[in-house]
């Protein structure tokens, strides 16, 4: 299935690929229904909609994304690729994902040549992933209240989630000190933070629930688990 918006662009694909199990479909990317069966995603991203298009493939806790191959712009990879993602959206999808900057590719490669410089991004599902479908709404609470400061100590910034017990087993697991930078966290971090939340922590100290629309950026629709 080839999705193209513009109809020139699209009449172009048709007479290209005129088989039988090639099917062109004339839509914009950010509404064409997404397959419901594990699909693969092969694209050269409009720089203008990367995030909102990566966040309809990537936000629903399903893994019906297997593999994406895409070409975006090369900042927008390296945050998104980042070992130490800076938000609670790509931490979700790090969690659930595997996001590879594979390389940098020049503007001049592009026809017409583009002004910025673009890259490769591999995305992999993880089996099994750091984060279960069933703790989303824990896991984006969790971070998005502890990342409000990316520059504050790990001890302060869990402190009103875990007793001083708990975080001092925590911090042996996370092999940090207490003043380290939470930001300095890694997505495999962030899973065992979680999980110890899960696990040990009284619901009453959870943050409290984060709507997914809080965290999308404008025109992305919020995953079905989190709407409301």
């Amino acid at each position: 299935m080839a999705i193209e918006r513009d109809p020139r662009l699209a009449a172009r694909l048709r007479r290209r690929f005129d088989h039988a199990n090639v099917v062109v479909v004339e839509r914009d990317a950010l509404e064409v229904p997404l397959p419901k069966q594990p699909y693969r995603v092969v694209a050269n991203i409009p720089f203008a909609i990367t995030t909102a298009l990566l966040g309809r493939l990537l936000d629903e806790p399903r893994a019906d994304l297997q593999t994406g191959a895409l070409i975006l712009g090369f900042q927008g990879a390296r945050r998104f690729a980042h070992p130490r993602p800076a938000s609670a959206r790509i931490l979700w999808w790090s969690a659930r994902y595997e996001l590879r900057l594979l390389r940098r590719i020049p503007g001049s490669s592009f026809s017409p040549p583009s002004p910025v410089a673009a890259a490769a991004l591999l995305v992999t599902v993880r089996r099994p992933p750091l984060i279960p479908s069933a703790h989303q709404r824990a896991f984006l609470s969790l971070v998005a209240m502890a990342l409000a400061d990316r520059r504050a100590p790990v001890g302060h910034a869990l402190a009103p989630i875990f007793s001083r017990r708990q975080l001092h087993r925590l911090l042996h697991d996370l092999k940090m000190s207490r003043t380290e930078a939470i930001g300095e966290l890694t997505v495999e971090q962030w899973s065992t933070v979680s999980a110890a939340m899960v696990a040990f922590v009284d619901r009453s100290r959870w943050p409290p629930a984060t709507t997914w629309r809080s965290l999308a950026q404008p025109g992305s629709a919020p995953p079905a688990s989190l709407r409301q």
